[in-house]
């Protein structure tokens, strides 16, 4: 706490360096260590207690399996939700030398479709931490996937007609625009990894097309009557025309 308290009026009086970092889910985070560093401390996002994740004197004895010095870059490989918050950083008197704020976020897409096109989304995540959910417009979650396996009730919230595809995703060979909404994959943490936003632009239905195909026929029709009118009319005028 008292670290948490130092940092804090380090951060407010400018005397540390500070940086702010923006880093997608399952992304790779580096932090360049000076000569002079000695201690890397953590302190997680919403947490009080900052915990040694690295020690220049006993690189191995530190609290966090997460990462680890690559020349001279402590590093995370596949960072989640999380590795989110202050890494702070002090020489060898303990005194704070710089801070870098970290921010994970979940990777996003945007997808446009018609109805009835193929729809796919998937993430390199283990089976057993795979969960899939779906948003549909002003109604609430569904949970699509759990554990990597296929819910049966999934088909509750209209977005029906999809499979499973291994280790973590599915597929909609039809897509139908009851699956308007907002897909998501979370990890076994229920950290968000991918979040798919999916807009689905309705076809014409078979009754559009035949009323526009019967308005067509019923127009035709009528031209062709108009021109048959038209010609008895003539007819009948010129066999009246007087005699010369």
């Amino acid at each position: 706490m008292f670290l948490v308290l130092l940092v804090s009026a380090c951060i407010g009086s400018g005397l540390a360096d500070i940086e702010r970092d923006y880093v997608n889910y399952g992304g790779r985070y580096k932090i360049r260590v000076q000569d002079d560093i000695h201690v890397i401390d953590f302190l997680q996002r919403y947490g009080n207690d900052a915990i040694p994740i690295w020690k220049r004197d006993d690189p191995e004895g530190t609290e966090n399996p997460r990462g680890r010095m690559w020349g001279n870059s402590f590093t995370i490989e596949n960072v989640t939700q999380r590795d989110s918050g202050r890494y702070i950083l002090r020489n060898s008197k303990s005194r704070l030398m710089s801070v870098r704020i970290v921010d994970v976020a979940a990777n996003t897409q945007r997808v446009s479709l018609k109805e009835g096109q193929e729809f796919s989304l998937q993430y390199d995540l283990e089976q057993q931490s795979c969960n899939i959910y779906f948003f549909p417009k002003g109604v609430q979650e569904t949970e699509m996937v759990r554990h990597g396996r296929l819910e049966s009730d999934a088909d509750l919230s209209g977005c029906t007609g999809f499979q499973l595809l291994k280790p973590c995703g599915i597929l909609n060979e039809n897509i139908p625009t009851s699956c308007v909404g907002r897909f998501e994959i979370r990890d076994h943490n229920d950290d968000p990894a991918l979040k798919v936003s999916v807009h689905i632009e309705a076809s014409k239905s078979y009754t559009s097309y035949l009323w526009g195909s019967g308005g067509a026929l019923i127009c035709t029709c009528l031209a062709c009557c108009l021109r048959l009118i038209c010609g008895c009319s003539s007819g009948r005028h010129s066999d009246f025309a007087p005699l010369l």
